[in-house]
């Protein structure tokens, strides 16, 4: 009998953290699964500790090279039996009953993916600090049923008033994902969760939300992302809306164009205020200057963000 659940986690350098994270999905109280481990060509000793489980439900995967959380989901979707499959971030962990609560979401909701909120975990702490969901509690305090249009709402409003969704690591129905040709996009790490789901939407999947938290998220410590990886992520969500404005899903419906037009608008005038910023923090404000007044675009581009970046400024103090 095939399992009911795979629980899909691609490994790469977290010795500090596999252990936690594999005995998190061993211990479910589902006990109906698999878990496939991609190693994704770690060089420390994440692959030895994983292979010191005896356990036949997991089955493990080994890359020669590395390829990225996208491309190791995607081996975990082919390699997958079960009826779901569910991913876990190799320096995250699970609840013991989450497995459990959210296939019984499923089955009463007829959902095609299930997400629960999450508990945000510092980077070398072990209690949560915050949840996903505590920006926005009214909106979340019961189960409820998420469209596109809100789910890209949701997450291109500032993340200190409004819960990202696309940072969920929901249940998905495997059966929806092959008769729909769906699959993570490996190009755009880190968003590759938002662009999925995203499109699972598109297709017509019907995603539900519980407001109890399962999933433990693991992040880095507050401001430790550089400016170049913000303006990376910034490219990639620029791209992934550009994407989405070609699907004819898209072009046939007035507002969801509407709203992913805004949202990229939104994400290119940040990605420029970032792409002022970083020379000011590296070179200081007179370099900065000489090298802007000798560059006409340039000049264009930081008179046109001053009233951005003042408001920016501001609003921080």
């Amino acid at each position: 009998m095939n399992p009911k659940v795979s629980i899909i986690i691609p490994a790469y350098n977290t010795e500090q953290y596999i252990t936690q994270c594999l005995e998190s999905a061993l211990n479910q109280t589902e006990q109906n699964i698999e878990i496939i481990l991609i190693n994704d060509a770690s060089t420390d000793q994440t692959l030895t500790l994983v292979e010191k489980y005896p356990d036949s439900r997991l089955k493990i995967i080994k890359n020669e090279v590395n390829r990225g959380a996208g491309y190791c989901r995607n081996q975990g979707i082919q390699a997958a039996q079960g009826e779901w499959i569910v991913p876990l971030d190799s320096d995250d962990w699970y609840a013991p009953e989450r497995i459990e609560k959210l296939w019984q979401v499923a089955q009463r909701e007829n959902a095609d993916l299930v997400a629960d909120n999450l508990y945000f975990i510092q980077d070398e702490k072990y209690d949560p600090n915050a949840t996903l969901f505590s920006v926005a509690k009214d909106e979340f305090s019961q189960t409820r049923e998420i469209d596109v249009l809100t789910f890209i709402d949701l997450n291109r409003k500032p993340g200190k008033i409004s819960p990202h969704l696309g940072l969920t690591k929901p249940l998905i129905k495997r059966s929806f994902l092959l008769e729909n040709s769906l699959a993570y996009e490996a190009t755009v790490t880190p968003i590759e969760d938002f662009l999925l789901y995203t499109l699972c939407l598109l297709k017509g999947a019907r995603f539900m939300i519980i407001p109890e938290a399962y999933y433990y998220y693991r992040r880095s410590r507050p401001g430790s992302a550089s400016t170049f990886r913000k303006v990376k992520i910034l490219n990639q969500f620029c791209a992934v809306n550009r994407y989405l404005l070609e699907q004819d899903s898209v072009q046939s419906n007035p507002a969801l164009k509407k709203i992913i037009d805004q949202y990229l608008k939104e994400v290119e005038q940040e990605k420029d205020y970032y792409s002022i910023i970083q020379p000011l923090k590296e070179q200081g404000v007179l370099k900065t200057l000489l090298k802007t007044l000798s560059n006409f675009k340039l000049l264009q581009l930081t008179l046109k963000q001053i009233p951005y970046i003042l408001k920016r400024r501001f609003s921080q103090n």
